[in-house]
């Protein structure tokens, strides 16, 4: 007993703030946007450089809010509490906040894990699941059963799926990336739970973080291309007929800019100058390609749907004009991956809520109308999406 190591406390663990929700104030010139949630390990001071994964963004500390509280100048484990920042930035519910000068977490969307599995059936490969870990959430598959533990002779079996109060070592991929830690390192942000058709079906740690290569969309992509019936028609021959490249326009902005607007304007501008072009905007989208979704699960699902009916107008050399308003990273890659083999182009009315993937072009998010279709039209010309220019 005397060579027992005593657990550390959580505030002295690494900084981890999981971003519950993000508020903000218009009325009495309150410009404030507020991070919430509760602190699970670590602390933190006002001042501090802060970083948020998985979109990797950085700020720094300008206040510590809390209801009916004095300011404050610090904030430690188990403290619901708020954040704003010294610089205005887009974070969205379910990033995790660190402080930059403690170790990082893990971005990954392929771990192993140690998994108890509760579900009325087996949990098995290839069924979409729904992943809770701290306040993110991600759509979730089991892609690998390295061994289930036998609840009664206590020894470890090869199965092909897991059932009732069985315990798994497993592998699981999610859609797009999450921010984690390894359960043996804290604990507290790296348990999860499974959710399979709204009931709680299991529970589990994370024991490793495996490579991402290849990605579940990449398999899937290139599954789909090689049974893909290829046109008669060659690329070249639209591209000749309608005078583009066939391309996934995306605007992006925040909720207040009228991207929407601008995407059915831009739609207009096109058409009448004979281009084959079509608008598919984010009501749209959601509302022809999600009835079945529940809100939990809109945004993701809504995201892989438009990739892939994306796919089918590139594919017949149009140009596709749609609306997401704050798309991030994960998206990007999303619905870039899923447009294969023709690109996707992101102009951002505002600044951009991406951080790595490319932005082609940036407006300012008082643009007019007509002022933002002249300048988008312009960079099609320069992205050598628009072949002959005559509008």
């Amino acid at each position: 007993m005397d060579t027992f190591e005593k657990d550390q406390s959580e505030i002295d663990l690494p900084f981890r703030f999981p971003v519950q929700d993000v508020y903000k104030f218009t009325q009495l010139n309150d410009d404030r946007r507020i991070v919430a949630g509760t602190v699970k390990t670590g602390k933190i001071s006002v001042g501090e450089e802060v970083i948020f994964w998985p979109s990797g963004k950085k700020a720094t500390i300008k206040t510590i809010e809390g209801f009916n509280l004095p300011p404050q100048t610090e904030a430690a484990a188990g403290m619901g509490t708020g954040f704003t920042m010294t610089t205005q930035l887009y974070v969205k519910s379910g990033e995790m906040m660190t402080r930059a000068a403690d170790p990082q977490p893990r971005v990954t969307s392929t771990f192993q894990a140690s998994l108890f599995w509760l579900g009325k059936t087996p949990m098995v490969k290839g069924k979409k699941y729904k992943l809770k870990l701290m306040s993110s959430r991600a759509v979730v598959y089991l892609t690998d059963i390295i061994s289930v533990m036998n609840a009664a002779e206590l020894t470890q079996v090869q199965k092909q799926e897991i059932e009732r109060h069985e315990v798994a070592n497993c592998v699981l991929k999610t859609l797009k990336p999450i921010a984690c830690d390894l359960s043996a390192e804290i604990s507290q942000t790296g348990r999860f739970v499974i959710i399979d058709e709204y009931e709680i079906a299991g529970g589990g740690i994370i024991t490793e973080v495996l490579s991402d290569e290849p990605s579940l969309l990449s398999d899937y992509t290139t599954k789909r291309d090689l049974m893909w019936e290829k046109s008669g028609l060659t690329y070249s021959d639209r591209a000749n007929k309608f005078g583009q490249k066939p391309k996934l326009v995306v605007l992006t902005g925040e909720d207040s800019t009228p991207i929407e607007a601008i995407g059915k304007a831009l739609e207009q501008a096109l058409f009448q100058a004979n281009r084959s072009v079509y608008y598919l905007g984010v009501s749209n989208a959601k509302h022809a390609l999600g009835t079945d979704l529940n809100a939990s699960e809109n945004r993701e699902e809504s995201i892989r749907r438009l990739g892939e009916v994306s796919h089918l107008f590139t594919d017949a050399g149009q140009i596709l004009i749609s609306t997401v308003f704050n798309l991030d990273d994960g998206e990007a890659d999303i619905l870039k991956t899923l447009n294969t083999p023709h690109d996707v182009l992101v102009i951002a009315i505002g600044d951009p809520s991406l951080v790595k993937f490319p932005v082609v072009g940036q407006l300012e998010s008082e643009i007019s109308v007509t002022d933002a279709v002249d300048k988008v039209t312009q960079i099609l010309v320069q992205q050598d999406v628009l072949i002959e220019y005559f509008l």
